[in-house]
């Protein structure tokens, strides 16, 4: 979702002076700001935030009129997970620099993962004011609408980020998400396998490729998908979680446990895992484990007691069943 482009400053030196000593004295600055700032890009192309920070920082000492510099120094900031910080520097780069199309989309960027997708989306369409071939700002509003409900939105915005690129690896996963929620199963397949085949690394495609597959009722095929998921990324508890749907759905319970326990590992405000694991805890008579995962499902989603009931009545019917008459 990041544009990655970094930028070496673009010094604007004053022609009109009153005398050479302080032309002597705006160069001397002017150089030393631009040798920081360029050692503060090798540091920052090579992941060492820290020390591009502190180079930036003594940049913007010798001139705070360069927006390049503020931009980088943004993006390091993002890069550590400092969004409040990264969110003050590109204001600042903006500030600077009005039609910085960059400095907008990394903006938008902070704001999604700040959870605000509204002031996101104002700033990937000014993005786009600017500079409407930029492939990635499509493709990262269309993820934004889509998260926000606007799925026709959605889906002319990565349409229009494939016109523009159709090898955007990206824009394809997010329109198979589109095209998922849409209930449009075949287009969503389609657009799932163009990203895999694009991009066959990314362990997220296949987790949305084997969430299709088990709409269509391929649980097999979903079980290789999600296997491929974790094998690129053995961190990611939504593979563990969908393939432990697939492999109740297969029968193998021990299995579909085993997965649901690695997910709330994972993520244990996965609610959904636990009233999974509480489901396959109570077929198989554990039932102050099962009591225990409902419990915990119910404090992160309340609206999930119907589920549970659900879960029980069937149970209770299941003992019912066995019982001597």
């Amino acid at each position: 979702m990041k544009c990655t482009r970094l930028f070496l400053p673009t010094m604007m030196l004053w022609l009109l002076c009153l005398n050479c000593s302080f032309l002597s004295a705006q160069t001397s600055r002017t150089d030393s700001a631009a040798a920081y700032a360029a050692r503060g890009s090798e540091w920052l192309k090579k992941g060492e935030y820290d020390r591009a920070i502190a180079d930036f920082d003594l940049a913007l000492a010798f001139d705070a009129r360069l927006a390049d510099i503020y931009y980088s120094r943004a993006f390091a900031r993002q890069a550590k997970a400092d969004l409040a910080g990264a969110l003050a520097d590109y204001d600042k780069a903006i500030a600077l620099a009005p039609r910085f199309a960059d400095a907008y989309c990394n903006r938008g960027n902070v704001r999604m993962d700040m959870g605000d997708s509204e002031s996101a989306i104002r700033d990937y369409s000014r993005a786009l004011e600017i500079n409407p071939k930029m492939v990635e700002v499509w493709s990262n509003r269309s993820a934004v609408r889509r998260a926000r409900g606007d799925l026709d939105g959605a889906l002319s915005d990565c349409r229009e980020a494939l016109r523009l690129n159709p090898r955007l690896a990206a824009a394809w996963n997010n329109c198979g998400a589109v095209h998922f929620e849409k209930s449009e199963t075949a287009e969503a397949f389609a657009a799932f396998n163009k990203a895999v085949a694009l991009a066959p690394q990314q362990a997220a495609f296949y987790l949305s490729r084997g969430n299709v597959r088990m709409v269509m009722g391929e649980k097999s095929e979903a079980v290789a998908d999600y296997d491929k998921a974790i094998s690129l990324n053995p961190r990611l508890a939504a593979a563990y979680y969908g393939r432990g749907i697939a492999q109740f759905g297969l029968g193998n319970r021990d299995a579909a446990l085993a997965d649901f326990s690695q997910a709330i590992a994972l993520d244990p405000k996965l609610a959904n895992a636990y009233a999974n694991r509480g489901a396959i805890r109570l077929m198989q008579g554990h039932l102050e484990e099962a009591a225990a995962d409902f419990a915990r499902c119910l404090a992160l989603d309340p609206s999930a007691k119907p589920m549970l009931d659900s879960y029980a009545e069937m149970f209770r019917r299941q003992r019912q069943a066995k019982e001597p008459h």
